[in-house]
């Protein structure tokens, strides 16, 4: 082979360089037989046939099967409050000791299920959490604690008294 033989020869390229405009290779994946699709809801899916149906019957039938459900939350607030008192609620939870946060999995909500639970009283005690309660000076049972009530006044708020003279 000659100098002039090897120049000649074209040049082939065993690499190639791949960009965003290049083909790409097709790929296919072969599932088998069994298919997981219940092909036995194509005419209730069928937006087309749905649509015939209300024009047919002036009822959609397929959307919603579960009834209502009304509850008053009037007490809880708006929405805001609400997540406030949730954030409030897991802060103090994360400031309790890590065992007492392990034994109710980390999670506040337990906390407060097994705090609202008067059986488990004697144990919160135990880990300091609940105060014992006061007894009488005469010993036959504990004393509830009575807050006086502030007095209401008719007038609003920061509104001052005028004696007229």
């Amino acid at each position: 082979m000659t100098k002039k033989d090897t120049i000649n020869k074209p040049i082939v390229a065993t690499r190639s360089f791949r960009s965003a405009y290049s083909i790409k290779p097709r790929s296919q994946m072969n599932t088998g037989s069994i298919s997981l699709t219940e092909k036995h809801h194509k005419d209730e899916c069928d937006i087309n046939k749905i649509l015939a149906r209300y024009l047919k019957t002036g009822v959609i039938t397929h959307g919603k099967t579960l009834t209502g459900y009304y509850d008053d939350v009037s007490n809880i607030g708006d929405y805001t409050q609400a997540m406030e008192t949730v954030a409030r609620a897991k802060e103090l939870f994360m400031q309790l000791p890590s065992g007492v946060r392990t034994k109710f999995n980390n999670n506040p909500a337990e906390f407060l299920d097994f705090c609202g639970d008067e059986d488990n009283l004697e144990e919160l005690q135990e880990m300091g959490l609940a105060n014992a309660p006061k007894k009488d000076p005469d010993g036959s049972g504990s004393i509830k604690e009575e807050i006086p009530a502030e007095p209401v006044s008719d007038k609003p708020e920061g509104a001052s008294e005028t004696v007229a003279t």
